[in-house]
């Protein structure tokens, strides 16, 4: 089983070994989003949040197992609910522009190195997302260019490393990443 560990370079949670292990409950997940529960049982059942490979299906007398990858997406979604009213469909969407997208900078589903700031900006009107890495020498333009180089007129901005660090806390917490249950 895979453990979420401090990195002995940053003080920043190290990547597990492997996002996909299915190690978490949806309850789990759920109260790690600080969301309501009821709501984000509902969202899975309509299917507005998938399970990813890396997930495990119900089967009799156990529910499903979540990954890291997953618990992600569902907070960053979440979160664009609260903020910003996002349907949970493209909230999980352009989640994934994080947890399954990587750059020379940054694997995917994980922060940024060193001090930046890890930054999802979220175009609502193109269902469209970007990361970007954010420091004191950002210019603010760079969240209003979209991805392939298109200019937004608006953009949600939505700061990851605090979402990565609740979940991880959180999910550490609840169950010691167990996903029985």
């Amino acid at each position: 089983m895979a453990v979420l560990e401090r990195s002995s370079r940053s003080s920043k949670p190290a990547a597990p070994a492997d996002m996909d292990e299915p190690r978490f409950t949806m309850k789990e997940v759920a109260q790690a989003t600080r969301g309501n529960v009821n709501t984000i049982f509902s969202w899975f059942q309509r299917g507005h949040f998938q399970l990813n490979s890396g997930d495990r299906r119900a089967e009799t007398g156990c529910g499903h197992g979540i990954s890291l990858r997953t618990a992600l997406e569902v907070a960053i979604a979440v979160e664009l609910y609260k903020q910003c009213q996002l349907h949970p469909a493209i909230g999980v969407k352009v989640a994934r522009k994080f947890t399954w997208s990587a750059d020379k900078d940054r694997r995917p589903g994980e922060l940024f190195e060193g001090s930046d700031f890890t930054v999802l900006a979220v175009y609502p009107e193109i269902e469209d997302a970007k990361v970007i890495r954010v420091n004191n020498k950002t210019p603010l333009t760079d969240a209003f260019i979209g991805p392939m180089g298109s200019r937004q007129e608006a953009a949600t901005l939505i700061w990851l490393n605090f979402i990565d660090k609740k979940m991880r806390v959180a999910l550490l917490q609840r169950g010691k990443g167990s996903a029985e249950g």
